[in-house]
C-alpha cells in the first residue's frame, strides 16, 4: 500500500481535455532538456521541431497508468484499459492522447524560457535532485523498470516541469488565459508526429492491481 500512496502524492495529475496537437511546423529555440531532431535518433516525439526522447515518453506515459491504477484500486476496482473512455476511445487510447498533448505543452512553453528571462536557481536544483531522488527510493520497482530512465535525464525532465511553470506563470501575470490561448495558437500552427517507440507504448501489463492492495 505504501507504494500505492506515493503514487498517489507524487504522480503528475494529469487535467487537461483530451485534445491532439495539430498541424504544419514552426521553429522553436531550444532549452534545458530539449533535443535536436537532427542528432538524436531516441526521439519518440517531434513536438513541432523539438524532438522528446523515448525515456522521457516513457515516464509520462507509465506514470499516467500507474496514477490512474493506483485511483481506481483505491476505489476498489481494477481499470480496464481496452474499455471505453467515451465513445469509440479507450481508456488506454484517451490517457496516452492527454499524455501527448501534456508534452506538446511542456515543449511549447520550455522553448520561451529565454523569451520570458526564465532560470533555474541553485535552490531549484537542489529541489529537483531530491525529487529525482525521491523517485527511485519510493516508487514502486515495476514503475521504475517500465520507465527505465537514468537518473541525469530524470533530473533534466524535472527541470524542464519547473520552466514550464515559470514561464506559464509569467505569461499568465496579466492575464490568466494568456497561456491557454497561446499554446492553443501554437496547436494550430504546428505539427507534431510519433515515432514507433511511442506507438509502442501500451497498458496492456497492469503496473498495480487490486492484488497490491492486500
Amino acid at each position: 500500500m505504501k507504494k500505492l500512496a506515493v503514487v498517489l502524492m507524487l504522480a503528475v495529475v494529469f487535467t487537461m481535455t483530451l485534445t491532439g496537437c495539430s498541424k504544419d511546423k514552426g521553429n522553436q529555440e531550444t532549452t534545458a532538456g530539449q533535443v535536436d531532431l537532427s542528432s538524436n535518433s531516441e526521439v519518440a516525439i517531434n513536438a513541432g521541431g523539438i524532438g522528446v526522447l523515448t525515456d522521457e515518453v516513457r515516464y509520462y506515459a507509465y506514470t499516467a497508468q500507474a496514477t490512474y491504477e493506483a485511483y481506481y484500486i483505491s476505489e476498489n476496482k481494477n481499470i480496464d484499459w481496452k474499455s471505453d473512455m467515451k465513445k469509440g476511445v479507450s481508456w488506454q487510447e484517451g490517457i496516452k492522447s492527454i499524455v501527448l498533448d501534456d508534452i506538446c505543452r511542456r515543449e511549447y512553453f520550455c522553448s520561451l524560457a529565454k523569451k520570458y528571462d526564465v532560470q533555474l536557481s541553485d535552490s531549484d536544483e537542489d529541489n529537483v535532485k531530491a525529487a529525482v531522488n525521491d523517485f527511485f527510493e519510493e516508487s514502486d520497482s515495476g514503475l521504475v523498470k517500465k520507465i527505465d530512465i537514468k537518473r541525469q535525464r530524470l533530473i533534466e525532465i524535472f527541470e524542464k516541469q519547473k520552466i514550464q511553470q515559470r514561464v506559464e506563470s509569467n505569461v499568465n501575470s496579466s492575464d490568466d488565459n494568456a497561456a491557454d490561448n497561446m499554446y492553443k495558437k501554437w496547436k494550430k500552427a504546428n505539427t507534431v508526429t510519433a515515432g514507433a517507440s511511442w506507438d509502442e507504448i501500451n497498458f496492456n501489463e497492469h503496473i498495480f492491481t487490486l492484488e497490491d492492495a492486500k
